[in-house]
């Protein structure tokens, strides 16, 4: 339904401006990063993202903060992050690209070479079997990869300073969301590392997640990261923190591992999708929440974001989903990134 306004009120849509930031500063980004997309037919895959630039920055001329990455294992591991620089933060749009970059390469490389993981993870979908013993190694092998990937991260901020005198490694201040998902004998393997706002999930239509500890029974969705609040109100932590390398346990307690026998989509967002779409933490733990969002997403979008076309070719559901992105929601004008595996079946 289209917004109603006062007669004769301009529509506040079309008072915002759309200014192209300056290349002739620190670090400089694409302020609309070109939208990635590939398919794993015979894995039944579809993985694709988008990351637009806020209304916010769009209208003062600031560059995008947000940034992702996308990306395949020649063994089958798709890769996903995405990253949320800090808006306080004047050089939170590298920190973003390093800390996806980073992740993206460590973890990869790992996995390439799985074999040990791929042992641990070779009796999952036996029937009967817990799998609860065999997530726990998994966690405990990828937590030194994960620290790895943030000591590298921090090193490299910490030698792009000598670009920018006065600055200390909080101007490079970025979130980050990650994930890694293999199909198996009997299901599929997701991994998980957060730091930070913005979302990981797991959703299916058809309530067949599950929510451990939900004793309602089957779930629609599975949140595969917690909300990284800091000490004060309104404050996250980041991957540039110091409590990351600090605290002994960190990097162990946002490391998450699931096998699900099937799913319809794993999705990473940040804050500035997951803060539109989901008003209160009781929707982001709901499924009537995320089946608003999947209408949304697929189904009814908006006056300024048509649904994505989930049936389109790998390259054609990255663009739709750049295009809905431009969705219109009062009060939340931030950089917009969407990452995502969607489960294909046949009709």
């Amino acid at each position: 339904m289209a917004a109603a306004y006062t007669m004769g009120a301009p529509d506040p849509r079309s008072l915002w401006k759309n200014i192209p930031s300056s290349g002739d500063i620190p670090f400089p980004k694409a302020d609309d990063a070109a939208p990635l997309g590939f398919a794993v037919p015979e894995d039944g895959l579809l993985a694709a993202c988008a990351s637009v630039r806020g209304r916010k920055h769009a209208h003062t001329g600031l560059p995008r903060d947000d940034d992702f990455c996308l990306g395949c294992t020649g063994n089958g591991w798709i890769l996903l992050a995405t990253a949320d620089g800090a808006g306080a933060s004047p050089y939170s749009r590298r920190g973003s690209e390093v800390a996806v970059r980073q992740f993206r390469e460590r973890a990869g490389n790992f996995l390439e070479d799985d074999r040990s993981l791929g042992g641990m993870a070779a009796g999952l979908g036996r029937d009967g079997a817990d799998p609860e013993p065999a997530l726990a190694r998994i966690r405990e092998m990828l937590v030194p990869v994960m620290s790895e990937a943030v000591h590298e991260s921090r090193g490299i901020l910490s030698r792009d300073l000598a670009a920018v005198p006065g600055a200390d490694l909080g101007a490079f201040d970025t979130t980050l969301q990650f994930a890694a998902l293999k199909r198996l004998d009997g299901g599929f393997l997701i991994l998980s590392f957060a730091v930070g706002d913005g979302v990981i999930a797991v959703y299916d239509p058809r309530g067949l997640v599950g929510v451990p500890g939900d004793s309602g029974g089957d779930s629609h969705v599975l949140l595969l990261n917690r909300q990284d609040s800091g000490e004060y109100a309104g404050e996250t932590r980041f991957v540039t923190s110091e409590e990351v390398i600090r605290e002994p346990d960190f990097i162990a307690s946002r490391m998450e591992a699931c096998f699900l026998p099937d799913f319809g989509a794993l999705f990473l967002m940040t804050d500035g999708v997951s803060d539109a779409k989901f008003e209160t933490m009781r929707d982001l733990h709901s499924s009537q929440g995320w089946d608003r969002f999947w209408d949304d997403l697929t189904v009814s979008g908006g006056e300024d974001s048509p649904p994505v076309d989930l049936l389109s070719p790998a390259p054609e559901v990255a663009a739709g989903i750049g295009g809905w992105l431009n969705f219109w929601a009062r009060g939340c004008h931030d950089d917009r990134t969407l990452a995502a595996v969607f489960r294909q079946r046949p009709a």
